[in-house]
């Protein structure tokens, strides 16, 4: 299939490769090069995100 077909894809078919493809990015994490900046920016987020663990779910 060329990137040409995608668009005549149906919905469902489009949401079936975005899994495929978001499951084997995810298997192949480690290979994938992380600038020092987006880095720091990815362990702020998590970081912040940690703040509100001890808020209760609304």
């Amino acid at each position: 299939m060329s990137m040409a077909e995608i668009p005549n894809l149906t919905l469902h078919e489009k949401l079936q490769f975005l899994e495929v493809i978001w499951d084997d990015l995810s298997a192949r994490a480690d290979e994938m090069a992380v600038s020092t900046t987006v880095r720091d920016l990815l362990d702020e987020r998590v970081e912040r995100k940690h703040l509100f663990d001890d808020f209760p779910q609304l």
